[in-house]
């Protein structure tokens, strides 16, 4: 049997829009139809969130998805 994880990769800022990841779409943040999404395959079985915005982060948190670490502002660029 294979086992997947997967990393779910949330910058802060984009060039367009700042915190992206966390308008709205409807009435929940974009980052939690991913969330959602992850979180009911049957084909991963562990899902992280590598983000440098804490606001991301705590909303991961909220919906049971670890967060392990803040990434690094030199691997958070373009």
């Amino acid at each position: 049997m294979h086992r997947y994880f997967a990393v779910i990769p949330a910058r802060k800022n984009s060039k367009g829009i700042k915190h992206k990841n966390l308008q709205k779409i409807g009435h929940r943040p974009m980052l939690q139809y991913t969330f959602e999404a992850t979180k009911t395959s049957r084909f991963l079985d562990y899902i992280i969130l590598s983000s440098d915005d804490p606001k991301a982060i705590s909303l991961a948190h909220q919906s049971d998805i670890p967060a392990p670490f803040i990434r690094p502002d030199d691997l958070s660029l373009d």
